[in-house]
């Protein structure tokens, strides 16, 4: 699959802007910002940090990079507005005509941002995306519901791409939709919208925090498939893993080479159904939205 990747050399002709909205990740984001400035043959503009809100020492921790780096920019927002708000002020922020947004709790692979950035000598490519695995950050079933459930990720983005975590694309957005849940897939349907593919990189590793508790990955995965309903009827663009005939392939196929998985790949089925049920229920029966500002959880 990778073979037919354009090979990754230093983004000549790109002018890159990061952008990472935050939210009390004072804890986590000195290791992602150590992991960002030692990217391998990257050259970028500006990494702008838009905080949300935050009553932690996030503020803090970017300012102490902004006095070793001088590319380090940092836009506050007093209250917190969401994610959707964040992305907006980032986009009229951004001077690259190639743009990135990372969530600021993931640890990059060294030769993440080269791999995602290859993608675009492709003039056809639109929109890139990354292959996240799961920092084991806690014992038992939930850490290995995370690993099942990324590893179907993996394997639905290699038939499908569904892009999130850190993303990359060309500069032709100019706004997503405040109240947008799920804002990777609103910008994926406005990138194909404009005639654009979409590139999932399998060799642009990055490590995500996931959450630790079962009910809040249950209300993580809910909130997230009433975001692709939502883009859905909104927009008639219909995430790949809306497709349910290539998930349930994926999963059985998955099964079969993984018999020894099968307890903790029933529990994660049983959230899923019920996750995706309620979305549903909340959507087209009681008429009920969910907060497009995200709750945070234990991770």
């Amino acid at each position: 699959m990778t073979s037919n990747y354009p090979g990754p050399e230093i983004n000549k002709g790109q002018v890159v802007s990061v952008g990472v909205p935050v939210y009390n990740e004072g804890i986590h984001l000195d290791a992602f910002i150590e992991s960002l400035l030692s990217q391998r043959g990257v050259n970028f503009l500006e990494v702008i940090f838009v905080l949300s809100g935050c009553d932690d020492k996030t503020e803090e921790s970017v300012r102490k990079y902004m006095q070793k780096e001088k590319r380090i920019k940092l836009e506050i927002q007093k209250i917190r507005e969401g994610k959707a708000s964040a992305i907006n002020l980032l986009l009229k922020s951004v001077k690259g005509n190639i743009v990135i947004i990372s969530s600021s709790d993931l640890i990059l692979e060294p030769d993440c941002l080269k791999n995602v950035l290859a993608s675009f000598k492709d003039p056809k490519i639109g929109m890139a995306g990354c292959h996240p695995y799961p920092i084991r950050n806690s014992q038992g079933i939930a850490y290995s519901l995370n690993t099942i459930l990324w590893q179907l990720h993996h394997e639905l983005c290699l038939k499908m791409p569904k892009l999130g975590e850190l993303i990359a694309f060309r500069n032709i957005i100019k706004q997503i939709p405040g109240d947008c849940v799920t804002d990777e897939v609103y910008i994926e349907a406005a990138i194909k919208e404009n005639g654009y593919q979409l590139c999932y990189r399998e060799d642009a590793v990055v490590y995500n925090r996931c959450p630790v508790r079962l009910r809040d990955l249950f209300l993580q995965r809910m909130r997230v498939f009433w975001g692709h309903i939502d883009i859905r009827h909104r927009y008639a663009y219909k995430a790949s893993s809306m497709n349910t005939g290539m998930v349930l392939m994926i999963s059985a196929g998955h099964i079969i080479k993984n018999p020894g998985l099968i307890i903790p790949f029933v529990v994660l089925c049983f959230i899923e159904f019920f996750a995706r049920a309620t979305a549903a229920c909340r959507y087209y029966c009681a008429r009920k939205p969910v907060d497009f500002i995200w709750p945070t959880y234990q991770k």
